[in-house]
């Protein structure tokens, strides 16, 4: 299921930006060539968002902080590999992202950055 949670529409801005949150490059998949096959792929910025699994608390007493990072890192580029070429073969322009703290942070320093409201679109897989 694909959710949309904050729809903006910019008029006369050569592209469009639109943040993906994803967590699950194979559920994923069927949503993100639905998203590139759109009219609106090829005009569009699109950050996705790698969001990693969350780790236990308890895992610090093991692993270290660089530790941590390095998988994190890994785990991202695995999933970008999967899911970047279905947006980028729409000939629209993509920018990878590794979320490293709360997503509200990330969004909000991401609107300074673009200078507007981005649309988000909530592609990770549902928690149950």
């Amino acid at each position: 299921m694909c959710r949309i949670l904050q729809p903006s529409f910019q008029l006369g801005r050569t592209l469009n930006p639109i943040i993906v949150y994803v967590d699950d490059a194979t559920y994923a998949q069927p949503m993100l060539e639905a998203l590139a096959g759109s009219s609106q792929a090829a005009s569009s910025h699109w950050l996705l968002v790698a969001c990693a699994p969350r780790m236990t608390h308890r895992v610090s007493k093991w692993v270290s902080n660089r530790s941590r990072e390095n998988w994190r890192t890994k785990w991202a580029d695995k999933l970008f590999a999967e899911a970047l070429p279905q947006l980028e073969r729409s000939g629209a322009r993509v920018t990878p992202r590794l979320a490293r703290g709360p997503l509200a942070e990330l969004v909000d320093a991401l609107r300074v950055e673009l200078g507007t409201s981005p649309q988000i679109v909530d592609l990770r897989r549902p928690k149950l």
